[in-house]
């Protein structure tokens, strides 16, 4: 990461699938607080048992820690929205899935 980028080994290792769609929850509709993001979280995923459903809010707040310690996002008040490096990340998802 010496030109400020995520380095593409680095992205692998951290971005898990759960992250990943925080990450594009967040990208999409920031800045957005954590109830919304588990109801753009369950909308995405209509399968979802209940009882899973039930539990986005709080699996919603422990990877935004996790994002935000990464340094992908940031929180301002109850709302969260990415920062540069962030934004980045989701570029590089983005590019890769073409």
């Amino acid at each position: 990461m010496t030109d400020g980028s995520p380095d593409a080994d680095f992205i692998r290792r951290h971005l898990t699938g759960v992250r990943r769609t925080v990450l594009a929850i967040v990208a999409d509709h920031g800045p957005i607080s954590v109830e919304h993001i588990a109801t753009e979280w369950a909308r995405q995923h209509p399968t979802i048992s209940p009882r899973h459903r039930s539990a986005l809010p709080r699996m919603s707040g422990q990877v935004l820690w996790r994002l935000e310690n990464l340094g992908w996002v940031a929180r301002q008040g109850e709302q969260y929205l990415l920062t540069a490096e962030g934004r980045r990340v989701h570029d590089c998802i983005a590019i890769a899935s073409e």
